[in-house]
């Protein structure tokens, strides 16, 4: 299964959606490709200092590496699924890549942490972290297309 994570600016959200993922695949022995991107990235930003923090902080992913990249119509297309951070990730790629019939978001909107402190970070990311379990629940995200 090829996933892709979608927030803002591809430095705080989606990055860490992309690593949990990974990081819940090699747990799970399971063969995924997950990449993310932003609707609005400035390309080959770093990620967020505190998303880093929060990674290793609270589930031992150590050297994340990924740069900030703009989603495109084709990348949305070489995807399985698509997952936005918020209902207005998804209606955007929905309207301008029509992507909607794979598109989701998490079960629970997850808000921006840019610019707050790293408590934050680590809180975002736990959410993302219960999302993520919640759509392997589901079915939704798992290791191969049925």
């Amino acid at each position: 299964m090829r996933i892709l994570f979608v927030c803002t600016g591809n430095t705080c959200r989606s990055p860490m959606a992309q690593a949990l993922t990974e990081k819940i695949a090699r747990e799970k022995n399971w063969s995924l490709f997950c990449d993310s991107a932003g609707l609005a990235a400035i390309k080959g930003q770093a990620v967020s200092e505190y998303a880093l923090a929060a990674l290793e902080e609270g589930f031992g992913i150590r050297s994340f590496q990924h740069s900030a990249k703009s989603v495109t119509r084709a990348m949305a297309a070489e995807f399985d699924l698509v997952v936005a951070m918020t209902e207005n990730h998804k209606r955007y790629l929905t309207q301008a890549f029509s992507c909607g019939e794979k598109t989701v978001t998490l079960p629970e909107e997850v808000g921006d942490p840019y610019g707050s402190d790293r408590k934050s970070y680590l809180a975002c990311a736990k959410q993302i972290e219960k999302g993520l379990y919640a759509l392997i629940e589901e079915g939704i995200i798992r290791e191969s297309m049925p």
